[in-house]
């Protein structure tokens, strides 16, 4: 099974082009890595990929779903760069509010 099929991927922003026309298959097992300069369309490949955006063209599977990431998302795990948390914030509250973003109930929580 291929645990990523992107085929003729392409994403624009305003006139720029982040992704244009992109392939790649990797298959499970193997180990991969992106790796490029700022503005190479790394993010934006990976954003596609696990649905948070839409592609402008192409086709994004991982998986082996392209159905609107549900199921995946269960099983995969995506942490961006920015991950938009509060410095004063205490980390049982984040993790119970992540839990509950996923559909836990509160009441699960360890505290």
């Amino acid at each position: 099974m291929n645990v990523v099929e992107i085929e003729n991927l392409t994403k624009t922003y305003e006139g720029f082009t982040a992704l244009d026309n992109v392939s790649l298959t990797i298959g499970q097992g193997e180990i991969f890595a992106l790796l490029g300069p700022n503005g190479a369309g790394k993010t934006t490949l990976l954003r596609v990929l696990t649905g948070i955006l839409l592609p402008d063209a192409g086709r994004a599977r991982l998986l082996g779903s392209d159905e609107g990431m549900a199921a995946v998302r269960e099983k995969v795990g995506y942490l961006p760069e920015e991950r938009g948390l509060y410095k004063k914030q205490k980390v049982g509250d984040i993790l119970v509010y992540f839990a509950q973003l996923k559909g836990m109930s509160p009441t699960f929580c360890f505290l």
